[in-house]
């Protein structure tokens, strides 16, 4: 049934007002860090990472706590985290590769494929397949260990048996680390490369991210160190989680010593890296343009065949969970070792999903489930009643620039480029808007020292920033929405927003309360000048400023690869700054802050003041 457009434009409203709170940083977006904040608090956490896709895109990044508590180093965002049993579904993703090109088959005999028989000797006649060590029904369990193969290897002189239950293969879930690193052999003789190269060239660089299976290549400044809890001591950092292999490499078997590598446990990413990952997995092998494995074999790994506990249940590296948020069914991970807890849940068809990962935790479980329920409540489930709890915004009686407590960047930084887009016609609106009477970038005090601060650590580099927008009067919101409710001005469709309709603006691009009016937001990008500081240009973000569609989203996938790189020297150099970004705009940028929201301001932007 078609809604009138009156209704249609009601629920704009709606969704306008939900994303003002959820995106800007004013209103929700510091409710919801607040209560993470509190769970960490609650659950006496080290440091934190999470990440939030929706609508098919990353929306939002969060950093807490420490990556190096001795140091009292600050978690940042693309730190690197060992993200344990969630790097099975990298192995699985390898073998659905070779599958594919018809190396191997789900159905061959493991000990065919590893090189030494596999098979339990309780049932010597019932064969051990790949799909059963994938699905973890291949009665090869964790026994004495699991870091190498000898310990299943009858040629290997050791008590073999001991890796086996004493159930036949196929006949139920058992958990086991051993039969992934296993798994990593496989793929290591069938592909004829050593396993952590093999994921690296068809899995980490295709999709452009960083990180992998070996210690010794990655930068140990961007490790975010792990802390298990022990009564009586406290946080112990758990120093093998990132043992490096040094010369241990120069004896390496390839096709026996893949275990080395931990097949099972041992990927080393960042969170946003492992939301793109998570991407691919949610669109059916696919991200960016670019396909890692085929649907239907995305679709086998995501489909679960055998029963875990009653609740969750099992595919090929991925499972389904309906119990991690109460009421709705989850695909993906989790993992835990040393002392770190990660997951990663997506639902493809609603195309949304978290990376959570905490590097220590008193917690432990409860921390990672109480943290994917917060960031669910808050950015998925029920938003239709966000907006009725949010408390209206209060205006500011104040009517100078310095009753706001306003400053011009220019006294800060008084060469700093820009043009203020509103304060003439070229804009989306067409028109000068309410409020700019003057092109002027006013802030609150402390958003223009840390900006000013932004673009001084930039200049060295060759680096400015140019400004399009500071503080922005409240009657100048007002402008935009009469603006958007009428339909007959369409002047500015084919610059600003060609995909869309106008009423579709107000579904997370123009809001009737804007972070802006409080003085601590700002819209920018990034210019590359000449040694002498001169010849400046602006950095190719793939849109231009007030760009309204899913290439302006800060990750859109649409934006080439030198866009995206340039889109995050941006966010990189704003965040290092104190700023936050609003994922659906690239440019947009508030200064995070633990305070309450202040008020809003509607004084006109003038030479006075």
């Amino acid at each position: 049934m078609k809604r009138s457009r009156k209704n249609r434009h009601a629920l704009s409203l709606c969704a306008a007002w939900l994303l003002a709170c959820a995106w800007l940083p004013s209103m929700a977006a510091d409710d919801v860090e607040a209560r993470l904040r509190g769970l960490m608090a609650e659950h006496d956490t080290v440091g934190l990472a999470v990440v939030v896709a929706r609508d098919n895109a990353i929306v939002y990044r969060g950093s807490f706590g420490w990556k190096d508590l001795e140091a009292k180093v600050p978690l940042e965002a693309d730190d690197l985290f060992r993200i344990a049993s969630i790097s099975k579904s990298f192995a699985a993703t390898s073998v659905m590769q070779l599958v594919e090109q018809g190396r191997l088959s789900l159905d061959d005999d493991a000990g065919d494929l590893i090189g030494f028989p596999v098979r339990n000797p309780a049932f010597p006649d019932r064969p051990i397949t790949l799909r059963m060590l994938l699905d973890h029904t291949s009665s090869i369990t964790d026994g004495p260990s699991y870091g190498n193969l000898d310990v299943i290897d009858p040629g290997a002189g050791g008590n073999w048996q001991g890796s086996y239950a004493d159930r036949a293969p196929g006949e139920r879930y058992e958990y086991s680390n051993l039969a992934y690193n296993m798994v990593g052999t496989i793929v290591e003789r069938v592909s004829g490369e050593r396993f952590d190269a093999y994921v690296r060239r068809h899995v980490f660089e295709p999709l452009g991210l960083e990180g992998g299976h070996l210690v010794d290549t990655l930068d140990a400044g961007r490790l975010a160190r792990i802390y298990r809890w022990r009564d009586g001591e406290g946080f112990v950092r758990s120093d093998a989680a990132y043992a490096p292999l040094g010369e241990r490499l120069q004896h390496y078997v390839q096709g026996r010593d893949a275990p080395m590598f931990s097949p099972t446990g041992g990927v080393k990413i960042s969170a946003p890296d492992l939301a793109r990952y998570m991407l691919m997995h949610m669109n059916q092998g696919e991200w960016n343009g670019v396909r890692i494995i085929a649907p239907a074999s995305a679709k086998a790994m995501q489909t679960a065949t055998v029963d875990v506990d009653g609740t969750a249940a099992y595919g090929l590296a991925l499972k389904t969970d309906p119990e991690l948020v109460p009421g709705v069914v989850l695909t993906g991970h989790t993992g835990s070792a040393y002392g770190l807890y990660s997951s990663m849940f997506f639902d493809a068809e609603k195309k949304y999903g978290f990376v959570v990962i905490t590097n220590g935790s008193r917690g432990e479980e409860a921390f990672r489930t109480a943290v994917n329920r917060a960031l669910h409540e808050h950015f998925i489930a029920d938003p239709a009643a966000e907006p009725a709890a949010a408390p209206a915004p209060v205006v500011s009686d104040a009517t100078t620039r310095a009753e706001a407590g306003l400053v011009d960047i220019r006294e800060l930084v008084p060469d700093i480029s820009q043009s203020i887009a509103y304060a003439g016609s070229h804009n989306f609106v067409g028109a000068p808007v309410d409020g700019y009477e003057a092109p002027r970038c006013w802030l609150k005090r402390d958003a223009a020292e840390a900006l000013a601060r932004v673009d001084a650590a930039l200049r060295p580099r060759h680096l400015r920033l140019h400004v399009f927008d500071c503080y922005r009067p409240a009657r100048a919101v007002a402008h935009f929405m009469r603006w958007v409710e009428d339909a007959d001005d369409l002047a500015t469709k084919a610059t600003h927003y060609p995909d869309l309709d106008k009423p579709q603006l107000l579904e997370g691009y123009i809001a009737p309360v804007s972070g802006h009016s409080r003085g601590g937001t700002v819209d920018l990008t990034l210019l590359r000048c000449d040694a002498d500081g001169a010849g400046c240009e602006p950095l190719d973000m793939g849109t231009g400023f007030d760009f309204f569609g899913p290439l302006a989203n800060t990750d859109s996938p649409d934006a080439s690869p030198a866009q995206r790189a340039n889109r995050q020297l941006l966010r990189e150099a704003m965040e290092a700054g104190g700023f936050r970004n609003h994922p659906m705009e690239w440019w947009h940028y508030g200064l995070r802050s633990d305070a309450p929201p202040g008020p809003l301001y509607d004084v006109p932007i003038s030479s006075r003041r």
